[in-house]
């Protein structure tokens, strides 16, 4: 643990994200641009392990610092209540239970419907069959097999739950249940197991080791077994959940949602990484909300056994 005092730049991180994301030159000049920004002084503690494959930490991540630009800096989240209803927030939801198709409905009545998609061309890479609530989407990652969801569904969220059953067939590290992002820069994924054998979530918008911030789990993914995974992005924390119960928190991770802006590539099964392998698994109940779950809904999610 470094601690020190020193003046730092403020910029928003969606505004820094659109920084790094341009060649060197225009970079510069995008700064300047972008730069409604001041000189402040901000006290900067580094606390982070070492890269592993895709680049993410194995620990924590991420240098903590306190964020003063963020977008949903001073956010509070609305009172839902745990009474809530797992409707309410609903941003999209596949259940997984037809039997064929390129395309998974989306539920939510929002039209967020997922494109299915085999990277080395045709239906190989994915199917439909017996899973956790009715059937599951399986995806083969020796034909690439991936959803595509629609852009931007979560470019305004400044609290989000994410979840889902998952059941992965090979212990593969970084394999990916979700990554929604721009690219290897700018992302937050769900992987069932890191450099560590351990879930992780991890979020960034300045590239991967000491920049990505993150949850690891406390416990490896057994293959072949069904879990539920949650990860929960509120006002003050960040909570993995695994089965019903919290099993990494982290309330020093500045960034939500609406910090990556209107992300173009959100998958289910791949990576924004290439270096990354595509899930060799099977995903059901798969859900993205716009607002935080208290503990009693994320087990009423994990509850769920159908309509």
């Amino acid at each position: 643990m470094v601690r020190k005092e020193r003046s730092v730049i403020v910029m928003s991180p969606r505004a820094m994200g659109r920084v790094l994301r341009q060649p060197l030159g225009a970079a510069l000049g995008l700064a300047i641009g972008l730069c409604a920004c001041h000189v402040t002084t901000d006290t900067v503690a580094s606390e982070h392990g070492d890269s592993g494959a895709g680049g993410a930490p194995d620990g924590g991540g991420g240098s903590t610092t306190i964020d003063s630009g963020s977008i949903c800096t001073g956010h509070v989240a609305p009172g839902a209540g745990m009474d809530a209803g797992l409707s309410q927030g609903l941003v999209l939801y596949y259940s997984c239970d037809q039997a064929a198709g390129e395309a998974m409905p989306d539920l939510s009545g929002n039209g967020n419907d997922a494109s299915l998609a085999t990277e080395s061309g045709g239906t190989g890479g994915y199917s439909f069959a017996t899973g956790k609530v009715g059937n599951a989407l399986i995806l083969t990652a020796a034909n690439g097999g991936y959803a595509a969801l629609p852009p931007g569904i979560l470019a305004d969220a400044c609290d989000a739950t994410i979840a889902a059953w998952v059941r992965i067939r090979t212990e593969v590290i970084y394999q990916r249940v979700w990554d929604f992002g721009w690219d290897s820069t700018v992302y937050m994924y769900l992987t069932p197991a890191d450099a560590i054998r351990m879930p992780r979530f991890g979020i960034s918008i300045a590239g991967n080791a000491s920049h990505e911030f993150g949850i690891d789990g406390q416990s490896a993914l057994p293959v072949d077994e069904w879990h539920h995974l949650a990860v929960v992005l509120g006002p003050s924390d960040v909570v993995l959940y695994v089965d019903g119960q919290p099993a990494g928190s982290n309330a020093a991770i500045p960034l939500r949602p609406a910090d990556l802006g209107r992300t173009p590539n959100n998958y289910l099964g791949r990576s924004q990484f290439s270096v990354d392998a595509y899930m060799n698994g099977d995903i059901d109940e798969f859900r993205v909300y716009n607002r935080a779950f208290s503990a009693a809904e994320v087990q009423a999610l994990y509850q769920f056994t159908g309509p």
